[in-house]
Parts: structure tokens; C-alpha cells; sequence
């Protein structure tokens, strides 16, 4: 994650889509989690 946080989702399968925030950043949005974690783009 972008902000050093962690977090553990026990998920089968989850459907996940990244997509862009507000200020250029990115989120991740995960299916069956109730947060939105910042991740950064890795090249």
C-alpha cells in the first residue's frame, strides 16, 4: 500500500479494480472489503 499501512482481507477470489483518486493518486477497490487502500503504480 502507498501509505505504509497493512491490512488482511480473507477473500476467495475477490474481483479487484484499480482506478484513479481524486489527486492523481490510485485506489483499490476490493470486493467484500470495506476499505479503499492508496496503492502506488510500480513500473
Amino acid at each position: 500500500m502507498a501509505d505504509d499501512s497493512s491490512g488482511v482481507y480473507w477473500l476467495k477470489d475477490p474481483e479487484v479494480t484499480v482506478r484513479r483518486a481524486v489527486l492523481g493518486g490510485f485506489v483499490m477497490d476490493i470486493e467484500g472489503a470495506n476499505r479503499v487502500p492508496r496503492v502506488r503504480r510500480v513500473d
